[in-house]
């Protein structure tokens, strides 16, 4: 398994950075995150407070990559 016992939190409103280096599995969280990577074990939610989770929206997530390309 990549990632495993993983939790974080990213604060509304505020811009966060996840950082580490090659081979970390930053692009994967992100993936998962976004649910543009199944999981095998685990959940990803957003929440606004207690009782108040919601499944992740991927159109509120963006990430530069290391390689620039053209659409």
């Amino acid at each position: 398994s990549v990632l495993t016992n993983v939790n974080a939190e990213f604060p509304s409103g505020k811009v966060s950075a996840l950082v580490g280096p090659s081979g970390a599995g930053k692009t994967t969280l992100l993936m998962a995150i976004t649910g543009d990577l199944p999981l095998s074990d685990g959940r990803v939610w957003w929440s606004d407070g207690p009782g108040q989770e919601t499944p992740p929206d991927p159109t509120l997530v963006a990430w530069v990559t290391q390689t620039p390309s053209l659409l």
